[in-house]
């Protein structure tokens, strides 16, 4: 979005740099930073990465290439940000059963625990 409005690619690696609450993260965007000081591509350090999937780096160097970066990363982070989005439907999904079964017991071994009792004194005044 800062590429796209006219900010300086520097300077947006800059913020992102700062703002990158992993400590992994923020080395690769400094790395980024450097690269672009001496000259080498955006997507160089990127394609070396192991924190960044192989397709996005090839999508910001089809970027960089063709002059349109901007449009390029804003179409990255809305496909990002679907993917995301469906890995935590998906994995939501995949808890709802076990939590279903969790809190089942629960609430069993209350009824159970409050029921013993209930039933102990029955067999008590029966004798």
């Amino acid at each position: 979005a800062m590429i796209t409005s006219g900010v300086p690619v520097l300077d947006c690696l800059q913020i992102v740099s700062e703002i990158s609450g992993n400590v992994y993260y923020r080395k690769l965007w400094n790395d980024v930073t450097r690269g672009l000081e001496s000259g080498k591509s955006l997507s160089e350090p990127l394609l070396a990465s192991t924190l960044i999937p192989k397709s996005v780096a090839q999508m910001v160097q089809s970027g960089e290439k063709s002059g349109r970066l901007g449009a390029v990363l804003n179409r990255v982070s809305a496909y990002m940000e679907d993917d995301l989005r469906n890995a935590i439907k998906t994995s939501t999904q995949m808890i709802e059963p076990l939590m279903i079964c969790v809190m089942g017991a629960i609430i069993g071994s209350v009824a159970i625990a409050m029921l013993l009792p209930i039933m102990t004194i029955s067999k008590v005044m029966a004798h």
